[in-house]
């Protein structure tokens, strides 16, 4: 009996218990991954990100925000690719691939 108490009082496992609780809060909060490709409708003049003109995966048409990275420039007319989800917390649309 003193064996299985002072387990439970081990920091083991109270670090295992952390560990399955941080996996189950990423797993069950994870929003899935999604691709859009679309048109460039307009840039923004002060911090160059762009608005890409698109469809949902039901066909319906959605003006997404998309961040640029360091070295991007976005043009008026330029076809890109776009993936959101695949982070604990949804963000904006960036045009590196979410796992």
């Amino acid at each position: 009996m003193k064996t299985i108490k002072s387990f439970f009082n081990s920091a083991f496992f109270w670090l295992f218990i952390i560990t399955i609780a941080a996996f189950s809060l990423i797993v069950f909060t994870h929003d899935p991954v999604h691709r859009y490709v679309g048109t460039v409708v307009s840039v923004s003049s002060w911090d160059g990100s762009a608005k890409l003109r698109t469809k949902t995966e039901t066909g319906k048409d959605t003006t997404l925000n998309v961040v640029n990275k360091k070295y991007e420039r976005f043009e008026v007319g330029q076809t890109i690719t776009v993936w959101t989800g695949g982070e604990l917390f949804d963000g904006i649309a960036s045009t590196d691939p979410q796992h």
